[in-house]
């Protein structure tokens, strides 16, 4: 049975699956499916066998068990017969001290056999039923759906395939997901999978450290739009160079004053024609002395 029908089966939607799907390494892919496919082959097994144990519990253990029932409560009544004679023996002086120790001699062997015909009793909770075959089932799919979890938050976490990360077992090289489970079994048999992975992976860190650097993008973001938007703006508004706010003026160019000490628009119109007239007398002078 492939990945997507195994999930399909539990009840995953295609778009899940299809989600997931690129996360799968042809490595765990694999593993996991091979996994699946011995559990069900074992709960298949698990199912005939437990067939046959109800069969039998149906045809010749119940039998059984109902006339064993039956003579232990009759080996019981019998004993609690005898221990009421006993003491009613005991109480009139109907006994000797040698019968008295021999009659109770006899009650305590008839006790022990009325307890030993209680506990060879069958007892049907003694043994696994179908219910325990399907908690079994349900365990497993539950631990393929874990380490498919922590292969993902290996990946989306580090930015690496869990199938690179490897490590010395016994003198072989172990990768991947059996790397880490074989780690697990060895330094820390009672403590669940993906909590030991995220212990040995610092997930909780590398959480932290990716929830703020998202932040940090994400006030980046803002910052960079409010940029945008103030010199949108400020284009809309001032996109004329004549309409632009006044500014000091970063290569500043100033001529220097004329002789007279006056800029141009320091000049009245009147001595602007003077000055005029001025000029063209003394050129004129100068063609006569010439």
């Amino acid at each position: 049975m492939t990945l997507e029908e195994i999930f399909k089966k539990r009840g995953w939607s295609d778009a899940d699956i299809a989600a997931l799907a690129p996360s799968w390494t042809p490595k765990m892919r694999a593993d996991l499916e091979a996994a699946y496919g011995e559990v069900d082959t074992e709960r298949t097994a698990l199912k005939a066998r437990d067939e046959d144990w109800q069969r039998r519990l149906d045809t010749e253990w119940q039998p059984r068990v109902t006339a064993e029932e039956k003579k232990a409560q009759t080996l019981q009544l019998e004993v609690a017969n005898l221990r009421e004679q006993l003491k009613i023996a005991k109480d009139y002086g109907y006994l000797t001290p040698e019968a008295e120790a021999k009659a109770e001699q006899a009650v305590e062997a008839a006790a022990a056999k009325a307890n030993a015909a209680s506990a060879s009793a069958y007892d049907p909770k003694a043994h696994p039923t179908w219910d325990d075959v399907k908690k079994f089932g349900n365990a497993e799919a539950l631990a393929i759906a874990r380490a498919n979890n922590i292969a993902q938050e290996y990946r989306y976490l580090t930015g690496k395939e869990l199938f690179e990360y490897e490590t010395q077992i016994d003198g072989q090289t172990v990768r991947g997901m059996e790397a880490l489970l074989m780690e697990q079994q060895r330094t820390a048999p009672t403590q669940r999978l993906d909590f030991f992975a995220s212990k040995k992976f610092d997930f909780d860190g590398k959480r932290a450290e990716k929830a703020a650097q998202r932040q940090k993008e994400h006030d980046d973001a803002i910052r960079r739009e409010e940029a945008e938007r103030v010199r949108g703006e400020m284009a809309a508004q001032y996109g004329n160079p004549n309409m632009r706010l006044a500014r000091p003026s970063l290569h500043p160019v100033v001529p220097p004053k004329p002789a007279s000490g006056k800029q141009p628009w320091e000049v009245s119109k009147g001595e602007l024609k003077n000055a005029r007239i001025t000029r063209a007398l003394q050129i004129e002078a100068n063609k006569g002395a010439a």
